[in-house]
């Protein structure tokens, strides 16, 4: 009887191990699914947060500049380039006959343009960019969803636009070509009509207003500075694709001086 016994006493200890580590089991599974329902929320959050400042970037480094991008720049680029192409050909003692009638004066401009237009297309500044996805990461995701709410509503369309139209009046105060002297006046006075027919008030005053009302005043300041700043970079930046442009406009002398000689 006594080894039925010890059997007996055995397999209650058993029984009495596997409850423990089944309570044990159970209480370590309680608090993992816990720590899932807790996690959990948090982790179906980031790809919201993610993509709000993925817009709120997409939007900043578009801003739409129709009249200094199709209008403004081009204009002022084809004085720059007759500017470095009328150079070229004192340089080289070329005459009269070296102007934008000469078949080399306009296949230089046109190796050029497509540089300019290629340069308007440039993004925004990195650094100004990574400095403003670094505040937005500061954000939670109501403040985030308040500062879409402003970009995505008129008062930031009419802002943009006034942007684009006071960068044009000031670009167009500069001198351009004699020939492109009435073309220039002629944009201007348009620019100036719409300007006063568009813009009413302070718009980068209201603006900053409906920004800082949902408490992202650091990041919404950086978004409006970049898009003031946005038209002189983009001016500076096409223009600059002329002037590394020597190389063409001393070949295209070069072959004009040539060709004339010869006949």
């Amino acid at each position: 009887m006594r080894p039925v016994r010890r059997m007996r006493r055995k397999g209650e200890e058993q029984g009495n191990e596997m409850r423990h580590s089944s309570k044990h089991w159970w209480t370590l599974a309680a608090a993992t699914c816990a720590v899932c329902a807790i996690v959990a929320p948090a982790a179906a959050q980031q790809p919201n947060h993610a993509a709000q400042i993925g817009e709120i970037m997409r939007v900043a480094a578009q801003p739409e500049l129709p009249l200094i991008k199709t209008e403004v720049i081009p204009l002022q680029a084809t004085s720059r380039m007759r500017q470095r192409l009328g150079e070229q050909g004192r340089a080289q003692g070329l005459g009269k006959d070296w102007n934008p009638a000469a078949a080399e004066w306009r296949e230089a401009e046109e190796r050029v343009e497509p540089r300019v237009r290629e340069a308007l297309k440039a993004p925004a500044s990195p650094e100004n960019a990574r400095k403003l996805e670094a505040c937005l990461k500061r954000l939670d995701a109501e403040e985030l969803d308040g500062m879409l709410v402003v970009l995505h509503s008129d008062l930031w369309a009419r802002y943009r636009r006034a942007v684009d139209l006071t960068g044009a009046m000031f670009a167009l105060m500069g001198e351009v070509d004699a020939a492109l002297v009435a073309a220039r006046d002629a944009l201007s006075r348009r620019v100036t009509e719409m300007a006063e027919r568009e813009m009413s008030g302070n718009l980068t005053a209201e603006v900053q207003r409906r920004f800082s009302t949902r408490g992202t005043t650091e990041c919404s300041q950086m978004l409006i500075t970049d898009t003031l700043s946005r038209t002189g970079a983009l001016m500076q930046h096409a223009l600059a694709q002329i002037d590394r442009s020597q190389s063409v406009f001393s070949d295209a002398a070069l072959k004009f001086k040539t060709r004339t000689r010869k006949s």
